[in-house]
């Protein structure tokens, strides 16, 4: 699970659905039981929704930084 999360490869199903269900649990503060609940769809759809706001966060920081430099 170490060298999935820091290099972002994955080849393990299980550990990618472990990983998506502690992102998704975390960032929706709720218990993993109840992400555990929801239907496949609906969890994927707001793992992309995750992404995409950290993207642009990402985005946003390095526009930051080479502003201050």
């Amino acid at each position: 699970m170490r060298i999935a999360i820091r290099t972002g490869k994955i080849s393990n199903p299980k550990v990618a659905s472990r990983l998506a269900l502690y992102t998704l649990a975390k960032e929706l503060n709720i218990p993993p039981k109840d992400v555990f609940e929801m239907p496949y769809s609906l969890a994927q759809e707001l793992l992309t929704v995750h992404q995409e706001i950290e993207t642009y966060k990402a985005e946003e920081m390095n526009k930051s930084i080479k502003g201050i430099k």
